[in-house]
């Protein structure tokens, strides 16, 4: 009988976060005809400005034919609005138990805080109140009558 050790693995995150941080499943799955021990690592990174990067090992596990094993993955931005880059390794053993095979996945999540979010509100909110402000005041000289001055010579015709 051949041993098939085949495994699929899938980052489940939103493409858009509004929080503090980011927070999703990696989720391994044996889809071969054999158990399989694995292990890995999660790491996550933050643009711009290159925050400090988190690193997760995951431990040996052994899953059994048609099962899921799932982790949790997280990350933070370096700045109220960034990029966070989740990048997963899974290894298993391939073929022959001297060699293994590699997974790499990459998912890219745009994080932006609430408070920046309620700043650009609180600041639409000023701009419109100062542009209707500004709007009233000058429609109010438009209505003033201005006296005239009188001329004090007649135009000059020819």
């Amino acid at each position: 009988m051949q041993l098939n050790r085949s495994v699929f693995a899938h980052i489940a995150i939103p493409g858009v976060v509004i929080g503090s941080h980011v927070r999703g499943q990696l989720m391994i799955r044996n889809v071969g005809t054999t158990e399989v021990r694995f292990w890995g690592e999660v790491d996550s990174s933050s643009s711009p400005a290159g925050g400090a990067a988190g690193q997760n090992r995951i431990d040996k596990s052994l899953i059994p034919r048609g099962h899921v094993r799932t982790f949790f993955v997280t990350g933070k931005p370096s700045w109220p609005i960034g990029f966070v880059t989740l990048t997963a390794r899974v290894f298993y053993p391939g073929d022959t138990e001297s060699s293994t095979r590699e997974i790499d996945m990459s998912k890219r999540v745009l994080v932006i805080s609430p408070w920046v979010l309620l700043a650009v509100v609180i600041l639409l909110i000023a701009g419109f109140w100062y542009w209707r402000r500004r709007r009233g005041r000058r429609r109010a000289r438009a209505t003033i009558p201005r006296a005239k001055r009188a001329r004090s010579a007649p135009a000059l015709t020819r």
